[in-house]
């Protein structure tokens, strides 16, 4: 259960603000992950930058994303889920990777994870033909109350009816419309 401080909100208006709360969190969680050494080239320096090429693209392209907050009582953002088809790659943080970062973007993530990931799922293209959860990120102090899960039901529940694929009903099961609002109205 959800902490009872803790409002879970589709966000209808994405904005610059909120792009930076989500990059700040996001930073602080993932700091110090093998993968992100991977991803940044070993430069801790640019890892808000590839936070913004990730989280800033998909935040503030309309129709490119649903983004789901967490937020205390305070307004604090205390999480995140971004759920989105995939976008063009970002020059930007491209720009910012050594010559080694630039080649493993191209071979791992433009081709072996999508690659991957059709295997896994037994779907062509399936990070283009799937509702795709990019990120989904909990500060530390709230993690493990529930506040992911709450989320992923909203976002799988009524908002997201509309995209949810074979991949998701094989995975989960068949959802029918009372059975997500009674999810809903438990998260309540």
């Amino acid at each position: 259960m959800t902490p009872s401080n803790v409002m879970i909100e589709l966000v209808e208006r994405l904005t610059e603000p909120l792009t930076e709360e989500a990059v700040q969190l996001f930073t602080s969680l993932v700091v110090g992950y093998p993968c992100m050494m991977a991803l940044t080239g070993g430069d801790w320096s640019i890892l808000p930058d590839f936070g913004r090429a990730t989280v800033r693209s998909l935040v503030l392209c309309p129709g490119a994303s649903h983004m789901f907050t967490a937020r205390d009582e305070t307004r604090a953002l205390v999480g995140f889920a971004l759920f989105s088809l995939p976008g063009e790659p970002s020059t930007y943080y491209m720009s910012k990777l050594s010559p080694e970062g630039r080649q493993y973007f191209a071979e791992v993530r433009r081709k072996d994870i999508p690659r991957s990931k059709d295997e896994l799922f037994g779907i062509e293209a399936a990070e283009r033909n799937t509702y795709w959860c990019s990120r989904a990120m909990v500060r530390a102090d709230y993690q493990g109350k529930g506040v992911a899960k709450a989320m992923f039901e909203i976002a799988f529940g009524e908002v997201c009816n509309p995209y949810l694929t074979y991949t998701y009903r094989v995975a989960y099961g068949p959802d029918t419309h009372a059975e997500s609002t009674q999810r809903r109205l438990e998260l309540q």
